[in-house]
Parts: C-alpha cells; structure tokens; sequence
C-alpha cells in the first residue's frame, strides 16, 4: 500500500501539515518566544526535515526593508524537534535561507543589508561565508539553483552591471544566472520596457522560463506573458500572446486581503499556466 504522504503549507504566518488524502490537518506550535510569524524553506533530500524561517515581527513595512531580525531552524518532522541554524557570522539582522547546495551541508541565503538584498552561501551553522553578490549589485530574490547544483538564477532590481546593456542600473527586474563557486554572474535579459521575474530551471539547466510584464501600461502587475531563454546564448523567446498569464494574484476577503505572483513552472517540457479566459478581470481596480 502507498504511503499516505504529508504536505507542509504556510497560512497567515504559521506552519500546517495535512495529509495527501485530505486528513491529518494540523498546525504545529513551537515554545520559541518572540516569534510572531512562521514561514517554509527548502526541505531536505531525506524528506523527513525542513528548513522554517521566524520572524520577530510580521509587520509587512518591516520585512521589505529589512528592519526585523529572523531566525533559521531545522525541524525534523518524525520527532517535531526543532533546531536553529546560520548562528555564526550573520551577514544581517535579516536572513532568508533560499536552497540547500552542495550536498545539503551548504545553503544559499538571501540577507539584508542597507536596503539591499544580497546572496551568500554558508555552511549549516554559519560559519565559511561567501558572498555571491557585492554592494551595490541590486536587489536579488526568486532564487532557484540550477538541477546541475553548480549555479543560481534569480530576478534583480537596482545597482549596477556592466554587460550587453551597459553600466546602467538593473532595467526594473532582469534575470541573472550566478555561479555559486566563483560569483560570476551573467544578465541573461534585461529591457527597461518590462519586468521580467521569476526564473525556473528547465531539467537539462539549458534554459529558464520566467514572467515578461509590461509594467509601464500595467502599472499594477496583474498580467505577463511567458518567456523561455537559452543560458548560453541568452537569446530568448515570448511564448504566449497578449499578456494573458495572470500574474499578480489579489485573493481573500475584504478583512484580510493578500496578494502574490503566478510564476511560470516547467511540467517535463511544458510549462504550467495561469491564463486569462476571455472577460475577465481583477476583483479590484489599481490607482497609482
């Protein structure tokens, strides 16, 4: 008989686990002080431990800029122990860890510093640092390492990268490919004109599918249309029409509104879709 699988989700700053099959739903509690809110990170190979991150605070305001300070833990979900980890030489008050690298006793993470966020790679207790990304590079996040192990992609905004465009700022968001071993990072496409966002690897780590928004007539983000770029050359192609991937997510009541970003996810050599039917809209209007 097949095992009967848990899932771990985030709701509105705690942790659930439910069942495949629907049973099982419950929400852990962990005797942490001071932790007012509770995400997911990446779960380890052994599928029995995950990395959670807590916050001090879960002002929203906060978080964008940094001003909060997280904490990194191990949960193992056989015993439901818990265990904090990156305490050694902390970049920042903030830190997020964004994968496990190198045979998962390494981890990408993703920290503030001045308003920037900058990528690191350290060991699981924080020591042997290295910095991905310098001051004043940009705003990194939506990382995902490549299948390979040996790179990172991700969106930027802000800073500065001398490439086929030139010494100019960061065109509202580009996609960057980095190498995890030497920090080498190549713009794999960038344009003032749109904000490209959210990179995935395909299998082969050949190529990277991300969101194209044109953002300066849709100036709340709410649709995009789908791109595929060969790393290599970094030639790309839009592979939908009519900005019809919806892609800024506005959901819940009115009481406890959210929101979020579709992305765009290989299937085999297929790519998931969130599309637009014919007459459709956002439930709210935007107004600068």
């Amino acid at each position: 008989m097949a095992r009967n699988r848990s899932i771990a989700f985030a709701c509105f700053g705690r942790i659930g686990v439910v069942r495949e099959d629907g049973s099982g739903e419950h929400y852990p509690t962990f005797d942490i002080p001071g932790q007012e809110s509770w995400a997911l990170g990446p779960a380890f190979s052994d599928g029995e431990r995950i990395i959670l991150t807590s916050r001090e605070s879960a002002a929203i305001e906060k978080e964008v800029i940094g001003d909060l300070t997280t904490h990194t833990w191990v949960l193992d979900t056989r015993t439901g122990r818990i265990a904090e980890i990156l305490t050694r030489d902390r970049p920042s008050k903030y830190i997020v860890c964004g994968a496990l690298i190198a045979g998962e006793d390494r981890v990408l993470v993703q920290a503030m510093h001045d308003g920037e966020q900058r990528l690191h790679t350290m060991r699981l207790d924080g020591s042997d640092r290295f910095d991905l990304t310098p001051p004043g590079a940009g705003f990194h996040y939506g990382v995902e390492v490549s299948p390979d192990g040996g790179r990172v992609a991700c969106h930027v905004t802000g800073g500065k990268f001398s490439d086929r465009y030139g010494p100019l700022p960061h065109p509202s968001y580009s996609i960057c490919v980095i190498d995890l071993a030497s920090g080498a990072k190549t713009v794999v496409t960038g344009d003032p004109d749109h904000l490209y966002f959210g990179p995935g690897w395909s299998a082969d780590a050949r190529e990277l599918a991300f969101i194209d928004c044109r953002y300066k007539t849709d100036r709340a983000h709410y649709w995009a249309d789908l791109c595929v770029a060969d790393v290599a050359s970094r030639a790309h192609r839009v592979v939908t029409e009519g900005q019809s991937h919806w892609y800024g997510t506005s959901y819940g009541p009115a009481d406890a509104r959210g929101g979020g970003s579709n992305m765009t996810r290989w299937v085999g050599a297929e790519l998931s879709y969130t599309r637009k039917l014919p007459g459709s809209h956002p439930d709210c209007e935007h107004h600068p």
